[in-house]
């Protein structure tokens, strides 16, 4: 009996440090601008804004607004990959917009800064080196 109950406590230990150490960091969770691309930056649009909204289960909204405009809102599914280098995010639309498949890195000691390069019609980037679309993303601080 005496050498169960240490056994049997290791075994518990284990169990508890693999499940407390396997949970990826929910860096992404949370309210981001979005900076508009070029292309969109002409007349009212210079105005517009977008955010993104990563919920923690996993469902995705980007929120486009612009003045004297009905706010357009995209909705899909999101998964960030935590264990891959860089780390990879896939978004999939669910108004058949498709698939964005990207490469994310957080920038700063409280990760407030996304680098997201992505590609819709070819495949998933691998470097930073701005042949892809690129969006820089800033956490909104909660007041």
């Amino acid at each position: 009996m005496r050498r169960v109950l240490p056994v049997i406590l290791l075994a518990v230990l284990a169990v508890t440090f693999t499940v407390g150490c396997s949970r990826q960091p929910q860096y992404h969770v949370g309210e981001w601008d979005a900076p508009l691309p070029q292309w969109l930056l002409v007349g009212d649009s210079s105005k517009a804004t977008r955010t993104w909204y990563f919920s923690p289960d996993g469902t995705f909204q980007s929120i486009y607004e612009k003045p004297r405009a009905a706010p357009v809102v995209n909705i899909g599914k999101y998964n960030f990959d935590y264990s891959k280098n860089p780390i990879q995010l896939d978004i999939k639309w669910n108004d058949n917009m498709g698939t964005m498949r990207g490469i994310v890195l957080f920038v700063g000691e409280d990760k407030s800064k996304m680098k997201f390069v992505y590609s819709y019609f070819s495949e998933r980037p691998t470097i930073f080196d701005g042949k892809e679309e690129l969006q820089w993303l800033t956490k909104k601080v909660k007041k």
